[in-house]
């Protein structure tokens, strides 16, 4: 499969995902939900999105959803994290806001995550 169009593809899943995020926290906060707990669900709802997308539109893996291959996408969720507060940590440390550490790490987070994910978590064997 092209690389080039599941990059494509992996970049309007990310935005996608992070609209649903978004958007989910939009309504939870403005039904009432405790801010901390409406974060934490509309990031859970957005990371389902991101997997379900990258695993049938951006990879178009046509097997079956299982739970190795649920564990390997949350492994590459947690690297990205720790990716993201290393930079900001960084970045903080260093007196920038910690917005500009942040949009520091979306280029590393952005290779790893791809290539993780193309090469490990949905590999489609040919």
């Amino acid at each position: 499969m092209n690389p080039g169009g599941q990059l494509l593809r992996f970049i309007a899943t990310g935005f996608t995902s992070m609209a649903v995020d978004l958007a989910a926290l939009h309504v939870l906060l403005r039904s009432g939900m405790e801010p901390f707990i409406a974060v934490a669900v509309a990031f859970l709802i957005g990371v389902t999105v991101n997997l379900l997308m990258h695993k049938y539109f951006t990879f178009r893996d046509p097997a079956p959803l299982h739970g190795a291959q649920v564990a390997r996408f949350l492994c590459v969720v947690a690297i990205n994290l720790a990716i993201t507060e290393a930079i900001v940590w960084w970045a903080t440390s260093a007196g920038y806001d910690a917005l500009v550490g942040k949009v520091l790490s979306l280029p590393p987070v952005l290779g790893v995550g791809f290539t993780l994910s193309r090469l490990w978590v949905f590999r489609v064997s040919t």
